[in-house]
């Protein structure tokens, strides 16, 4: 799984290697440290120091010597996922284990997936995903449901860190240098609408909102596309509506693509070509982590490669 590969690529380039998970912290820390929370994002302003407002996980730095580690790395987007909203606290914790010679590596990749190739596929994934966050930035403005607000807010800070390669922080190190690259993939258009799917504000606005909830199929019953919804509309113009959930939507028009091109033959390899965006972010107290001049090429002509 994901943890031996991490500790056997690690072991091969460091002599001692520990890896620890995140931890609950027990419920009455925890529950302290959420209502402090809850004052920030309602805007009070707490008159009185409150002591034991600590994150709600446990991170294994607090118990680890000062000045005894010479690299930290937060791996698999668990720093922009799990950290991001206590970064001063945790990056502290960093600060203060790393030997003087130390460096703290933050890696991560952006949870949106683009579609890069066909042309036509990458016009409705980047119209689903541009509707998914306008949605959702509306959803967390609205006033009816506190819970749903708060929770959409965080994802959607979440998502727009982790889409700058948490560009959006402070690191409290003398140098810091992000690094930025990028993954190909080829997808069908059912595991793109299933990464989609696993988004946290998808997740979100499925539950809460009846445009995003999936239609409830059985048997042979279609879904009754073309209903007309109010008749109090302007002339000439006629507002029609569906049940289908709006992944099913693409990846239905993603299904038919495929078909015009391929016919029903399944082609030999899965049809979207797709790109996720990875970053690690390396901060240190050495200036030798400094960014430095890029190297210029002299006379080279070759022309960088285009996708197809």
């Amino acid at each position: 799984d994901r943890e031996n590969s991490l500790l056997a690529r690690a072991r091969d380039h460091l002599p001692s290697v520990r890896l620890a998970p995140l931890r609950r912290r027990s419920w009455e820390v925890s529950q302290r440290a959420e209502s402090a929370a809850s004052l920030r994002e309602d805007g009070k302003v707490a008159k009185e120091v409150t002591p034991g407002q600590l994150p709600a996980l446990i991170s294994p730095l607090e118990k680890t010597p000062p000045q005894s580690l010479d690299l930290v790395v937060f791996a698999a987007n668990v720093f922009g996922e799990e950290m991001l909203h206590d970064a001063p606290w945790h990056l502290s914790l960093a600060h203060r284990c790393l030997a003087p010679h130390g460096v703290v590596a933050i890696m991560g990749y952006a949870t949106r997936v683009c579609v890069v190739a066909p042309e036509a596929a990458r016009r409705d994934a980047d119209d689903f995903m541009e509707d998914l966050q306008r949605t959702a930035r509306e959803a967390a403005k609205m006033k009816d449901s506190k819970e749903l607000r708060v929770a959409l807010g965080r994802a959607i800070d979440i998502s727009s860190s982790l889409d700058a390669g948490h560009a959006d922080m402070y690191f409290p190190f003398r140098s810091t240098k992000r690094r930025w690259f990028t993954s190909e993939y080829a997808a069908t258009p059912a595991q793109l609408a299933a990464s989609y799917r696993a988004l946290p504000e998808y997740q979100l606005l499925s539950r809460e909102m009846p445009r995003y909830r999936q239609a409830l199929i059985s048997g042979r019953q279609k879904v009754q596309v073309g209903e007309e919804t109010e008749k109090d509309e302007p002339v000439n113009v006629f507002r029609r509506q569906h049940g289908a959930e709006p992944l099913e939507v693409l990846q239905g028009c993603l299904q038919a693509q495929v078909m015009s091109l391929h016919g029903r033959n399944t082609p030999a390899m899965p049809p979207l070509r797709v790109q996720v965006r990875h970053f690690i972010i390396t901060c240190s107290s050495r200036s030798v982590n400094a960014a430095s001049e890029p190297f210029q090429l002299r006379s080279l002509r070759r022309e960088i490669p285009q996708l197809k």
